[in-house]
C-alpha cells in the first residue's frame, strides 16, 4: 500500500510527525492548501474494487432505467379518447363538395356531392373523356363513431370519411384507400 503525503514544507515539525503518525492533516497554515488531506486515507485493493463495482452497478442501473423508459415511450400506442366529439356533432359537415376522383376507365371523374342536414344527398359526376353527366339522390347514415357516412341511393352506394372542410372516399369496406393515388380520393368543401 502506498501513502502519498502532502507537501509539508509549511508545517512545523510537530505537525509533520502528527501527519505521519495519524494520517490526518491539521488545518493548513496557508489558505490555499486543503484543510483535510483526503488522499492520505489508506485503501486496500479490495476496497477499491468494491467502490468500482458499486459505481459500475449504479451506472448500469441508471442506464437500464433510461433504456426502459425510452422503450416504453416508443411502444406507447395512441388511444383516441371518445369524449363525445366527432365529425357529426363537431363539424359543419353539410354543404357542397367537389373534386376529381381517379377512375379506372377514364383519366378522372369529376364529382359534385351535396350533403343536406336532413341526411339526404344529391350526387352528380361525369368522366373527363366522355360526354354525359350521371346523377343520383338518396339518404345517408352515420357509423357508430360519427365519422363515416354511407350513401345509399338509386343505383349509387359509397362511403366517405368526413373531415374538416373535406370528405375522403373510402373503399367498399370503409377503409381508407391506399397507394399512389390515395390523396386524390378527396372532395373539398366549396360551400
Amino acid at each position: 500500500m502506498r501513502i502519498k503525503f502532502p507537501d509539508t514544507r509549511f508545517y512545523s515539525e510537530e505537525s509533520r510527525q502528527e501527519i505521519h503518525k495519524t494520517g490526518f492533516c491539521p488545518p493548513s497554515p496557508v489558505a490555499f492548501f486543503p484543510r483535510f488531506c483526503y488522499h492520505l486515507r489508506m485503501t486496500t485493493h479490495a476496497e477499491k474494487k468494491r467502490g468500482l463495482a458499486r459505481r459500475t452497478f449504479a451506472v448500469l442501473v441508471f442506464a437500464l432505467a433510461v433504456f426502459a423508459l425510452g422503450i416504453a415511450g416508443c411502444a406507447t400506442k395512441y388511444v383516441i379518447l371518445n369524449d363525445g366529439h366527432n365529425s357529426r356533432n363537431s363539424l359543419d359537415w353539410w354543404g357542397i363538395y367537389e373534386g376529381t376522383l381517379p377512375a379506372a376507365s377514364a383519366p378522372g371523374m369529376n364529382m359534385r356531392l351535396v350533403l343536406n342536414q336532413d341526411e339526404t344527398f344529391a350526387v352528380s359526376w361525369d368522366y373527363e373523356d366522355r360526354d354525359g353527366t350521371f346523377s343520383a339522390t338518396g339518404t345517408f347514415s352515420w357509423d357508430n363513431a360519427g365519422n363515416i357516412i354511407t350513401l345509399e341511393g338509386d343505383s349509387f352506394s359509397s362511403m366517405f370519411q368526413v373531415a374538416e372542410g373535406s370528405i375522403r372516399k373510402l373503399d367498399t369496406e370503409g377503409n381508407a384507400i391506399e397507394g399512389q393515388f390515395a390523396e386524390n380520393y378527396v372532395l373539398r368543401k366549396v360551400r
